[in-house]
């Protein structure tokens, strides 16, 4: 008996053993931060990787990628800084001291303190809670003077996804009108009233339309000021803020040379940057004059908004269709049709097939 028990012990230890991760929770913190010194051959880490280049835990995974969800294209999303560094910016960071506090087994706490600005006596001090996941340390929450990161962002996220339920109604046509009632007020992205098909026509056309601006970019200089910056300074996160505000620019020339791109910027703020719930930016919007349900049945109802839009000058009246489908209790917008052109997700299909193939 003594024997087996024997044998079942240094199982169980080697079990134990191979689920320790390679690097301590001191090595992994020191290596996180080194990314940031003077002689890193490599930028630092994306907080918000996923997969074998993760630094954050699962959990943590999740709630990044759910507020990226909730966030539209070229708008800042949360964190707007650095959570490791605590910053926007830095310089030769100075990592002072890391210190290692046990939690349990696969839980331990490292609290590190640092200067981001190497010729600065300015320090930051912070806990690094860290779970050992996928034979890796990874950082399950980050404790600093504002708080932990993975309730700041969870909050975010739930208020979202609460203002969002809120706009969500019995009836497919009260549903469009709170949606057209809410819009000015900006604190709700309309990607999250579209039907999964719908967003993932907005992702393609983001990518085949910003991927191929690599070079305007580069003629802009965003690319070589961005090129040492930290998270979330990756090249297509301001290069989508200054896009944005060269395609919603009325002097589109002050950004680029009046032969290259202006058409396509036109393009892209009507499909990108528009919201496609009115065809307008939303300050456009000037009243909703009537809507009617044109056909509905079970969990599909077809939906005519008749709307009028203002600027400085006119009053424009519009009109267009929302085709709605109810999934999981939840009305979200499959397509909006417009009375001239048509389809509006088979028009931006059709764009991102012309700029990726060339068909």
């Amino acid at each position: 008996m003594r024997p087996l028990l024997l044998l079942l012990c240094l199982i169980f230890s080697a079990c134990v053993l191979a689920q320790t991760p390679p690097l301590s929770p001191e090595q992994t913190v020191r290596q996180l931060y080194q990314a940031y010194g003077q002689d890193s051959a490599s930028p630092p880490p994306y907080f918000g990787n996923i997969g074998e280049k993760a630094i954050i835990s699962t959990r943590m995974q999740n709630a990044v990628a759910l507020n990226h969800q909730l966030t539209l294209r070229g708008d800042a999303n949360w964190p707007d800084s650095d959570p490791l560094c605590e910053c926007q910016d830095y310089e030769n960071l100075v990592l002072e001291s890391v210190a290692i506090k046990p939690v349990d087994e696969t839980h331990v706490n490292a609290v590190v303190r640092f200067r981001p600005f190497a010729d600065s006596d300015e320090r930051v001090t912070q806990t690094l809670m860290l779970v050992a996941e996928n034979d890796r340390w990874l950082i399950d929450d980050i404790r600093g003077k504002y708080g932990g990161v993975y309730q700041n962002i969870n909050r975010a996220n739930q208020s979202m996804l609460a203002k969002l339920a809120s706009l969500q109604k019995a009836q497919p046509e009260d549903f469009v009108y709170a949606l057209f009632n809410h819009l000015n007020d900006y604190s709700w992205p309309w990607t999250w009233a579209v039907s999964q098909q719908y967003r993932q026509a907005v992702e393609e056309y983001y990518q085949a339309s910003f991927y191929s601006r690599e070079e305007w970019a580069a003629q802009k200089g965003i690319l070589a000021r961005t090129a040492t910056r930290p998270w979330p300074w990756s090249w297509t996160r301001p290069f989508a803020r200054e896009y944005r505000l060269a395609v919603n620019s009325d002097n589109q020339q002050a950004f680029v040379r009046p032969d290259r791109l202006t058409e396509e910027m036109s393009v892209d703020r009507f499909y990108l940057y528009n919201n496609p719930i009115c065809h307008c930016v939303e300050s456009q919007l000037n009243d909703v004059e009537a809507i009617h349900i044109v056909e509905q049945y079970d969990n599909f109802a077809r939906i005519e908004v008749l709307f009028s839009l203002k600027d400085a000058a006119s009053v424009e009246h519009k009109e267009q269709q929302l085709m709605l489908r109810r999934v999981d209790n939840r009305w979200e917008i499959e397509d909006f049709i417009d009375p001239e052109s048509g389809s509006l997700l088979k028009q931006m299909q059709a764009i991102t097939r012309q700029r990726i193939w060339g068909e």
